[in-house]
């Protein structure tokens, strides 16, 4: 139940658990009854925009080529691994050399550390 006031200048509007009597609580003016109807509050928004599309595809024939592709690729990337180690073995690497470079206060410290490094290899070799 909802009541409005009549009164032109105050147009209160109250609600059941505020009403005291067909008076208004603010001016004390009479108070007519109007018809409540609560706003529903959206969750979501999606339903008001434009009209729906429902697709229906079979995708199962693209994932099963997608998995082949996949396959193929990895097994060239394990195939061009082991093409690098043998290639390596022909030009005297043992391992294949990795490197980074770490920037500590704005200095690039691996390359220092690496080039420190291979000189002393260097100099036990010889």
């Amino acid at each position: 139940m909802q009541l409005e006031c009549m009164d032109n200048e105050c147009r209160t509007v109250m609600f059941r658990h505020f009403l005291d009597g067909m008076s208004c609580v603010r001016c004390g003016g009479p108070a007519t009854l109007k018809p409540y109807n609560p706003v529903k509050k959206q969750t979501d928004q999606s339903k008001n925009k434009g009209p729906k599309i429902q697709v229906n595809a079979d995708t199962t024939e693209a994932l099963e080529r997608i998995k082949e592709v996949t396959e193929a690729a990895n097994e060239c990337v394990f195939a061009l691994e082991k093409l690098e180690k043998v290639m390596d073995k022909f030009k005297g690497k043992s391992e294949t050399l990795i490197q980074f470079d770490t920037v500590l206060d704005g200095r690039t410290i691996a390359n220092q550390i690496n080039k420190v490094t291979r000189e002393e290899i260097r100099a036990k070799q010889f």
